[in-house]
């Protein structure tokens, strides 16, 4: 199974391994910690463990920043599981980095369209 664990050699603490755990069993989680403690790290592992799974994950966050930081890390993700992501950023068109421009839905709603007429 591929997951950034892997990919990155990345080291988790037991607290992040058992937000992983948890969430493998299917139960929503909330991840809420302090700057710098890893959450985002923890927030890609959950990720690819669950694509890697089949399974579908749906991130919400209490900022639009918070969302974009996720969206942004994706690259950091095995090509493996990338290829496996369709990820849709909801939200305040105005909030949104313009590094995940390509994740809202009126441009994955325009690509679409332009894939159908063609």
């Amino acid at each position: 199974m591929s997951s950034l664990k892997e990919f990155q050699k990345i080291t988790l603490t037991a607290e992040q391994q058992g937000f992983i755990d948890k969430a493998k069993t299917g139960a929503n989680i909330l991840v809420d910690a302090c700057i710098g403690s890893g959450k985002t790290t923890t927030i890609l592992e959950i990720i690819a463990q669950m694509i890697s799974r089949g399974k579908r994950v749906m991130l919400a966050a209490s900022t639009n920043a918070a969302v974009d930081n996720i969206l942004e890390r994706l690259e950091d993700l095995p090509s493996k599981i990338k290829k496996q992501i369709l990820a849709v950023r909801i939200g305040n068109d105005n909030a949104i980095s313009e590094s995940v421009e390509q994740y809202k839905v009126s441009k994955i709603v325009d690509e679409e369209i332009k894939n159908e007429i063609v």
